[in-house]
């Protein structure tokens, strides 16, 4: 009895480090962002993106960005200030690109 006991938490385990690594290394999931300016959390608006996760791409096209930010109050910051990119996950490498009219 007591080794049936010992065996089935055994497996729990392994079971539950199992989905563990599939979460953090399997998940396609772009990881979500907050940018912070003075400890304020800025509104952004997700554009085309890529994302790729071991074998699997995610390619995302939208609208342009004077477009997408029709729906937006624009946040103001002081030039010069610093923007913190905050993200649920780090990734190995992010593009930021400028919009201008």
């Amino acid at each position: 009895m007591k080794r049936n006991n010992i065996l089935i938490i055994a497996f729990g385990i392994i079971m539950l480090i199992s989905a563990l690594i599939f979460k953090v290394f399997y998940d396609s999931k772009m990881p979500t962002l907050n940018v912070i300016n003075n400890d304020t959390n800025l509104q952004v608006i997700l554009g085309g993106y890529s994302w790729s996760s071991f074998n699997k791409t995610v390619l995302a096209d939208t609208a342009a960005p004077p477009m997408l930010s029709e729906k937006v109050t624009a946040a103001k910051v002081k030039l010069g200030s610093t923007l913190k990119l905050v993200f649920c996950r780090n990734p190995k490498e992010i593009q930021i690109n400028l919009w201008k009219d």
